[in-house]
């Protein structure tokens, strides 16, 4: 076996943010068709598609005319708010943007009035479907009607057909994100306290599990959603976005985080006021972030364990973060390091055999910093697979401490099938997965590399142009701070918490919500229902 990294002549500066991992397929032959639409957060030029061809060719690639920063997303309109009426003070636009948001479920009425003001399905490449006024009632009829969800679906597929009704990733009687979201945001608002409106993201938008696409439409979404109150005369807007990303630098170096504070800043800049509520980590924080010491002058550092799962249908990926130019060695589990070099604007593929299973870009994250994607083929599924089992990760020139994560990758959820989710994962003896008390430990242990400081989310570290939201639960009959409630680097776990327990359910996780068109409820915990709640007060 023969394992080697070869670096492409070129700067590839100007790629889309999350080519690595959306271009991989591409590169490897596993996928040639259909391509993907580039759009710039900063609304400054059209959407535009890229062939799967071009895609397989980032030198290409590179001489298209790229903003700066663009990512490989669907895309994206508005959906229009109800205007308040002259003289009278608006109430606050609360926008929620989520998937599987049942709006005509009957606790959302308030005095006979439907609580949702309108409906946007967002789709890839089209302009979206918008529900207000008499389509709105048309489902709301039709649930008061008592004719059963599946028809309510039915009815939904046909009218947004790259909803998650119409790809057939929900089903009667399952429990929905955005539904719970709804509830827990409303449940103690009357219509008077708020208006409602939601966004739904398209189903193929929710195959990025590592959120990279979700980031570049957020971005969007927000200016729009800002842009229309701005026209309708709202000057009280909130935007809850119950997702939540790894990654970083966790400063203005990271693209969604430059962008998003650049759209808030804007909207803020016309007296409007506007509140981005967003969860501070997600169920994801476990052995998902590293920190890579300087390495000795002469030789390598210690190689870190990237563990890479059997029979895995997703790809994986890991960023990290670098002063500069370095040096850096990557070896599959049974096969010897290949030297990889880490350089701005840099490109490079993995080769196995003579068969690509991975690549690596590399782009300026601010002024002496790198940002840097390093993705692998899934260890199953495919005509060529990554090796499955422990890979290592060693650095052989470099200044400074490196920071590593890894992208959320534990399996297409909305499109596997059945196949099972296997998220990889940091291994370290020094990482301390339970206390005595077989409870989840918050601080990390002296000398240990792998780390909970820094699974914050990284839309959480925007600093004054979101606010950020953790999570308590119940830890032997107290309450105490959630361990899937993410950690900045140096440890801070948010500017505001919502305990998402029951105090008089003790041993069962989580609040008592709605989860679909049905009165039934159904326990829904972390910190997307946390910024829910905070969203409500």
């Amino acid at each position: 076996m023969t394992f080697e990294f070869r670096d492409i002549e070129g700067n590839f500066d100007r790629l889309p943010v999350n080519y690595m991992p959306q271009a991989l397929p591409y590169l490897t032959g596993a996928r040639d068709g259909p391509g993907l639409t580039v759009i710039d957060p900063s609304g400054a030029t059209r959407p535009r598609p890229i062939e799967a061809a071009v895609l397989a060719n980032p030198p290409y690639l590179q001489k298209f005319d790229l903003p700066e920063t663009s990512y490989l997303v669907p895309d994206v309109l508005a959906v229009r708010a109800i205007p308040p009426e002259p003289g009278v003070l608006p109430p606050p636009l609360l926008a929620i943007v989520d998937t599987g948001i049942a709006f005509w479920n009957p606790a959302f009425r308030r005095d006979g009035r439907p609580l949702v003001a309108g409906m946007v399905y967002l789709n890839f490449g089209e302009p979206p479907a918008v529900l207000v006024d008499a389509a709105l009632n048309e489902i709301l009829t039709m649930a008061d009607a008592g004719v059963g969800e599946r028809l309510i679906h039915e009815k939904l597929a046909a009218h947004a057909p790259q909803s998650v009704f119409a790809a057939g990733l929900v089903r009667p009687g399952q429990f929905l994100h955005g539904t719970g979201v709804l509830d827990l945001a409303t449940r103690d608002l009357s219509g008077s306290d708020v208006q409602v409106v939601g966004y739904e993201l398209p189903a193929r938008a929710l195959t990025d599990r590592s959120g990279d696409a979700l980031q570049g439409l957020l971005t969007d979404i927000i200016k729009r959603i800002v842009e229309e109150a701005t026209n309708e005369g709202f000057t009280d807007v909130r935007i809850l976005l119950p997702y939540a990303f790894l990654g970083g630098p966790h400063n203005d170096g990271h693209p969604a985080v430059k962008t998003l504070k650049d759209a808030v800043a804007q909207a803020r800049a016309s007296d409007l006021s506007v509140q981005l509520i967003v969860p501070m980590g997600n169920h994801r924080q476990d052995r998902q972030h590293a920190v890579l010491s300087e390495p000795p002058v002469e030789g390598a550092g210690p190689p870190l364990t990237w563990r890479l799962r059997f029979d895995d249908h997703s790809p994986n990926t890991i960023e990290f973060t670098t002063s500069g130019e370095e040096t850096w060695l990557l070896a599959p589990p049974t096969e010897d390091f290949a030297e990889v070099s880490v350089r701005p604007g840099g490109f490079g593929l993995f080769v196995r055999d003579g068969r690509v299973i991975g690549a690596l870009a590399t782009r300026q994250a601010g002024p002496g910093l790198l940002r840097t994607r390093l993705s692998l083929l899934p260890t199953a599924g495919g005509a060529v697979n990554a090796p499955f089992g422990d890979w290592r990760i060693a650095r052989l020139q470099g200044q400074g401490d490196a920071r590593l994560w890894i992208l959320r990758d534990d399996g297409d959820r909305y499109n596997s099938f059945g196949r099972p989710d296997r998220p990889s994962e940091f291994v370290d003896p020094g990482y301390l997965r339970r206390d005595p008390s077989n409870g989840h430990p918050l601080n990390d242990r002296a000398g240990a590399r792998v780390r909970r400081a820094g699974t914050a989310s990284v839309m959480s570290t925007a600093g004054q142009a979101v606010t950020s939201v953790g999570a308590e639960d119940l830890h032997t009959g107290d309450w105490g701070v959630a361990a899937y409630s993410g950690q900045g680097t140096g440890g801070e776990n948010g500017e505001s918490f919502v305990r998402v327990d029951e105090a008089d359910a003790p041993g069962q996780r989580g609040l008592l919500t709605l989860g679909n068109g049905s009165a039934r409820r159904y326990r829904f915990a972390g910190t997307s229902a946390a910024c829910a709640r905070f969203a409500g007060r």
